[in-house]
């Protein structure tokens, strides 16, 4: 801001206005302001320079997957899997069955022939606790036997009977009638022996000898159930053990 002296002969008037309108001429079109224009242009989107590569084409977007396909796909899988499994753990359940079979089977044949020994004295120890019972309760077993051997032995005239001093008063009292029974027998010598089982006798001629003990015919039924082994428990069994007893024919 001046303050003007209108009085001072040294004042000189200047416009200021005019100076200043005068120092800063106009901007030539095409100038200064081209540069910034051209800045702006090349940041508008769109507008790129020559100079710039051209644009990549986009890619096609890849199909949808087909969800029944895969669906069906897994299931097949799945199943040959599961199938593939199922196998597996059913043969190895029948090597198993197999292998038991065959330790079942060696087992039982193993058994077998280890109690043979054992089931023969069983028998042998049942028959001797059946024929105790039936020498205690009855008189028809010495009777029996008597026959039997006297049947077995060679046809002479004369025997030697020897059997327990027990049994003695009822063979005595059979002989009659055994001599009638048995052609050309014609005499019978009784002699007791306390060695001889009850029930069982020896009858000895000048020829043979039949031995008709309890221990006999128990060694007799041993004999044969060891030649028998395991197979003397079929049905066949009791009719052929009948006709290896020679005191049975």
């Amino acid at each position: 801001m001046s303050k003007v002296f209108k009085d001072d002969p040294s004042f000189t008037r200047v416009s200021l206005i005019s100076k200043g309108t005068q120092s800063t001429p106009p901007p030539e079109p095409g100038g200064q302001d081209r540069k910034p224009l051209e800045e702006i242009q090349s940041r508008e989107p769109g507008r790129e320079t020559s100079s710039a590569p051209p644009p990549k084409e986009t890619p096609p977007e890849p199909p949808a997957p087909d969800i029944e396909a895969i669906r069906k796909e897994a299931y097949e899988q799945g199943k040959f899997e599961a199938e593939q499994t199922m196998q597996t753990g059913l043969q190895t359940t029948l090597d198993a069955f197999s292998r038991a079979c065959e330790e079942v089977d060696s087992l039982h044949k193993n058994l077998l022939e280890q109690s043979r020994g054992d089931m023969i004295n069983l028998v042998i120890a049942l028959s001797k606790r059946i024929i105790g019972r039936e020498l205690t309760t009855g008189r028809d077993v010495i009777v029996d036997t008597l026959e039997r051997a006297v049947e077995l032995a060679i046809k002479h005239n004369e025997y030697d009977i020897r059997l327990h001093p027990d049994d003695l008063s009822t063979v005595e009292e059979m002989v009659p009638n055994l001599i009638n029974s048995v052609q050309k027998l014609e005499h019978i010598t009784l002699k007791t022996d306390p060695n001889i089982t009850r029930g069982g006798c020896k009858l000895d001629s000048s020829i043979c000898t039949v031995d008709a003990t309890i221990e006999a015919q128990l060694e007799t039924a041993r004999e044969f159930l060891e030649e028998r082994g395991p197979s003397c428990s079929t049905p066949d069994a009791p009719d052929s053990a009948k006709e290896d007893d020679p005191l049975s024919k």
